[in-house]
């Protein structure tokens, strides 16, 4: 008899623990949902916010709704909040490294400059609250930007620049007329570049770089490229204001894609097609091909560059970031030619780059730290030992 007790009290003591472990397993997993998860005292009272994946969404005290995105390395959370008596504005907040509390930055209305002041924060729970205004979980996504969000609003909220987006597709490459309310109003011009991860052009009076940060007669950019959407925004003389355009790649092996073109108050669908049918044969296209003949040269990322003031014999190293305690990623031959600069911090408009003389590059440069790639490296050198070939 007391064998038998003693079993079952061991088979009893196993199962507490069994279920134990279970209910800790839970626990866990509801822990996990991501460090921007749970309750926040704030400057500008309680953020009570869930996180799933790249989205953060929630309570904004009891003032409103918040939506926002995480950055590819889940540190940095941008998005909107939007207030039930219509105001609404952007902001940025930076995850402490015991992401127990954030530092931050706001601003009104699609304002990325986030100038209005701080907004900060310290973490009082990060048990999964439960939400009184964000309910349902639907996007809360200010009104005005539901219908045609500016450039600088999803450009921001979409973290451009800090994504890891891939080379463009080759199937893109082409051209493409673009469709709508039964008639054509114009062609796509998608290519590769050595430049870029690519380039659309268009007869509606458009170019833009993949890359986000070149524009060409007007306010152009692209939010987002990836396997399933191409996105981009769009100005031009035949159309008024500023719109959008959000291609869908599913049709692309076809030669005809579904897209939906958005300006203020009305969305419709176009069609892009393909000019002389299905998608060129991927073995077809030359990976070298150049363009450098048939493309504009803009801003610091035009001409090619060579290095100057590199001691005879010597090495210039690059660095992961623009900053001399950034690890380094390799290095390469102080008389190196043909090198191509991505882009430089501080940032400067293209056409404002242009506009300087050769001294106010130079001294531009002289201030800067440069993406640069050649041959197999890529990464960050001091502006001062950069030179545009030809000037």
């Amino acid at each position: 008899m007391i064998r038998n007790f003693t079993g079952f009290a061991f088979r009893l003591a196993a199962t507490a623990l069994a279920m134990a472990t279970f209910i800790l397993a839970l626990v866990a997993a509801a822990s996990a949902a991501g460090p921007w998860e749970g309750r926040w005292n704030t400057d500008f009272g309680e953020l009570r916010l869930l996180q799933g994946d790249d989205r953060v969404y929630g309570d904004y005290d009891t003032t409103g709704m918040i939506e926002a995105r995480v950055s590819p390395d889940g540190r940095t959370l941008r998005g909107a909040f939007n207030r039930h008596d219509g105001d609404w504005g952007l902001f940025q907040f930076e995850l402490t490294k015991d992401g127990r509390a954030w530092t931050g930055r706001w601003g009104w209305n699609d304002d990325t400059t986030l100038r209005q002041g701080d907004w900060n924060a310290r973490l009082t729970s990060s048990r999964r609250p439960r939400l009184t205004q964000a309910v349902d979980a639907p996007v809360y996504w200010p009104i005005p930007m539901y219908e045609a969000p500016t450039a600088a609003f999803e450009t921001f909220i979409d973290h451009a620049g800090m994504s890891g987006a891939g080379p463009v597709d080759s199937q893109l490459v082409g051209m493409w007329n673009l469709i709508g309310s039964g008639r054509q109003h114009g062609t796509l011009d998608i290519r590769r570049s050595s430049r870029s991860l690519g380039e659309v052009h268009g007869t509606l009076g458009v170019w833009l770089s993949m890359g986000g940060n070149v524009a060409h007669e007007g306010e152009i950019g692209t939010l987002r490229f990836t396997r399933d959407e191409l996105v981009v925004f769009i100005r031009s003389s035949e159309f008024d204001g500023e719109y959008r355009l959000a291609i869908r790649l599913a049709g692309l092996a076809s030669g005809r894609m579904e897209a939906t073109l958005a300006g203020e108050g009305f969305s419709d669908p176009v069609t892009l097609e393909r000019v002389g049918g299905a998608a060129t044969p991927l073995d077809d296209l030359a990976a070298d091909e150049p363009y450098e003949d048939d493309l504009p040269g803009v801003g610091v990322s035009g001409p090619a560059y060579r290095l100057i003031g590199v001691p005879a014999g010597k090495r210039l190293a690059a660095r992961s970031a623009g900053n001399r305690d950034a690890a380094s990623v390799g290095s390469i031959p102080g008389d190196a030619t043909d090198i191509l600069v991505l882009g430089c911090e501080p940032y400067m408009e293209a056409y404002r780059y242009e506009e300087l003389t050769d001294a106010g590059k130079r001294r531009v440069l002289d201030a800067s730290w440069c993406e640069i790639s050649h041959d197999d490296i890529t990464g960050f050198v001091p502006g001062r030992y950069l030179e545009a070939i030809g000037s």
